[in-house]
């Protein structure tokens, strides 16, 4: 599919290959750009929808929607479960 030419010397490292990444054109930059904001809004109304059926599958959308509206990470996650832990541990 796509074709790539290396002109190899025999000691030359492979590490040292340096690959020239063709530039994305504009609009994929611009549509990838709206794809992240859009994305999470139709989780949300996704869920919304589902829950009327599965509303177990339904808050876990509408949860991780919000979670993504906010910008919440998993890594803010397991922090913050972190300090609950030695919270209640220290007392």
């Amino acid at each position: 599919m796509f074709s790539i030419k290396q002109n190899l010397e025999p000691d030359q490292d492979k590490a040292d290959i340096n690959l020239v990444e063709t530039p994305t054109p504009e609009v994929v930059t611009v549509v990838e750009n709206i794809s992240k904001i859009l994305s999470p809004y139709f989780i949300v109304l996704v869920g919304l929808f589902l829950y009327d059926r599965n509303s177990f599958i339904g808050f876990l959308l509408v949860f991780t929607g919000v979670l993504a509206i906010f910008g919440v990470s998993l890594k803010d996650i397991n922090k913050l479960i972190e300090e609950g832990k030695k919270f209640f541990q220290s007392k």
